[in-house]
C-alpha cells in the first residue's frame, strides 16, 4: 500500500512537489519496495525451514533450461554466457532445486566485474553417494573473510543501491542444500571470480 499510494502522488501531484519533496517521495517508494522483497524472501526462509522436502527423480539439465528461461531477460541484457557440461539425474524437489540453481545464476550476474560479460558454468561430478554441483562465475569474488558469512541472513557485501538484494538469497541456498542432506560452501578469489558448490543425493539406482 505504501509503494502504490506513494506512487500515485507522485504521478498525480509530481509537478506540484518540490525537488527536495520528489526525492523524499523518491527514498519512501524504494524503502517500500526494498521492505517488500524482504518480508516476502523472509517468508520463503521461514517456510524452508519447517518444510519435510519430498524427494522425486529430477533432470538437473531440464532445471537448468528453466532457469535459463527464467532469467533469460538478465542474461541477454548483461551479455551474459550460460553453459554447462552433462549434467545427472538427482532425488532431489524440483521447486527448491530450481530457485538453488536460479539465485546462485542471477547471484553471479548481479555481482559481475564492471565492464566485463559475465560468463556462468554449471558443472557436475560425482562424490561418493551425491553429486557435487559447482557453480562457477568470472565476478568480483568474495574476500576469504566472507566466505562462510555470505550464506547467514542478511549479510550483504554490497549496499542496496549498487545491488538490489536482500542478503537472503544464499540463506535461502543455504536452506535447501540442508533440506537435502547436503552442504554447501564456495571458492572465490576477489577480482576473478566464485565457484560455488553444493551437493544433492544420487539416484537410488546410482548407489546400487
Amino acid at each position: 500500500m505504501i509503494s502504490s499510494f506513494s506512487k500515485l502522488l507522485k504521478d498525480e501531484y509530481g509537478d506540484k512537489l518540490t525537488g527536495e519533496a520528489n526525492e523524499y517521495l523518491g527514498f519512501m517508494t524504494e524503502s517500500s519496495i526494498r521492505l517488500q522483497a524482504m518480508v516476502e524472501d523472509l517468508l520463503e526462509y521461514a517456510r524452508l525451514g519447517h518444510n519435510t522436502t519430498k524427494l522425486e527423480p529430477i533432470d538437473l539439465a531440464a532445471i537448468l533450461d528453466d532457469v535459463r528461461e527464467n532469467l533469460a531477460l538478465p542474461l541477454k541484457e548483461n551479455r551474459a554466457r550460460l553453459t554447462s557440461g552433462e549434467l545427472p539425474g538427482v532425488l532431489a524437489n524440483p521447486v527448491q532445486v530450481m530457485r538453488l540453481l536460479q539465485n546462485l545464476v542471477a547471484n553471479s550476474l548481479r555481482y559481475q566485474r564492471k565492464g566485463v560479460a559475465p560468463v556462468i558454468d554449471v558443472q557436475a561430478e560425482q562424490d561418493g553417494d551425491l553429486w557435487r554441483i559447482s557453480v562457477r562465475d568470472n565476478g568480483m569474488g568474495i574476500a576469504a573473510e566472507y566466505e562462510k558469512k555470505v550464506f547467514e541472513p542478511f549479510k550483504r557485501l554490497h549496499t542496496w543501491q549498487h545491488s538490489k538484494g536482500t542478503g537472503m538469497g544464499l540463506a535461502i541456498c543455504k536452506t535447501i542444500v540442508e533440506n537435502h542432506g547436503g552442504r554447501i560452501w564456495l571458492t572465490s578469489k576477489v577480482g576473478e571470480g566464485t565457484t560455488f558448490y553444493f551437493t544433492l543425493p544420487k539416484l537410488k539406482m546410482e548407489r546400487a
